[in-house]
């Protein structure tokens, strides 16, 4: 309740910017669910700049647009959340949890299955849910662990979200283990995935920067 009177009394002294520092730090799980559709509302609907401190990369997917990586004081990287989060070398920075970050549309519900149906500029995907309305705007999180790599498009197993795509960049992040940037949607304005990939599979299937594979989701998080 205190973060929530807080909030208000910042938003109703009509400020040219909002600073808000570790706004959830002290908050639970719960709290943090309720608390974050909140700070999403306030950046839809005011339109002036919000700085916002956080060592959550959850929370900074969730509400940032333009990202600033900060040590020691000192300004390391900087850009748009949806390209920093899909470059390899910014993998330090999200301790294991790297991953594309997608703005996407409600383009259908299927109740019958209680999933919605969302359209994205790499394509269709779905995700659990049903309380959300045809054309409402969502943002999405797709982790590499979750995106596996095919070089045909696999009909007969349980896998919904597939998209073809193109690689662009392979890179060892530790003994075994790659990180393979994939390229999906149209040539003229991709959209980069990540999928996490052993040396041994990269062999097995000789990917390289430009084959064409299938990126295949176990998992595409709404982040709320």
């Amino acid at each position: 309740q205190q973060q929530r009177v807080a909030l208000a009394r910042a938003v109703l002294a009509a400020p040219r910017m909002l600073l808000l520092d570790e706004p959830m730090s002290a908050l639970d799980m719960q709290a943090r669910s309720e608390i974050l559709p909140l700070l999403d509302s306030v950046r839809r609907h005011l339109s002036i700049p919000i700085l916002y401190v956080s060592h959550s990369l959850k929370e900074v997917a969730r509400l940032g647009d333009h990202v600033i990586c900060l040590k020691q004081g000192e300004v390391e990287r900087q850009g748009d959340i949806h390209d920093l989060s899909t470059e390899i070398d910014f993998a330090p920075y999200q301790a294991g949890d790297q991953g594309a970050v997608l703005e996407a549309r409600v383009s259908a519900r299927h109740s019958e299955d209680h999933l919605l149906e969302v359209s994205t500029r790499a394509g269709s995907l779905f995700i659990p849910g049903e309380d959300l309305e045809v054309g409402a705007s969502v943002r999405l999180q797709i982790f590499a662990r979750d995106v596996s790599l095919a070089l045909s498009r696999i009909t007969d197993d349980s896998i919904l979200n597939v998209l073809e795509g193109e690689v662009s960049h392979i890179e060892e992040v530790k003994p075994g283990v790659l990180l393979v940037q994939v390229q999906c949607g149209s040539p003229d304005h991709p959209v980069p995935l990540l999928a996490r990939l052993t040396s041994r599979s990269r062999r097995r299937l000789n990917i390289n920067p430009g084959s064409r594979v299938f990126a295949r989701m176990k998992s595409v998080s709404l982040l709320d």
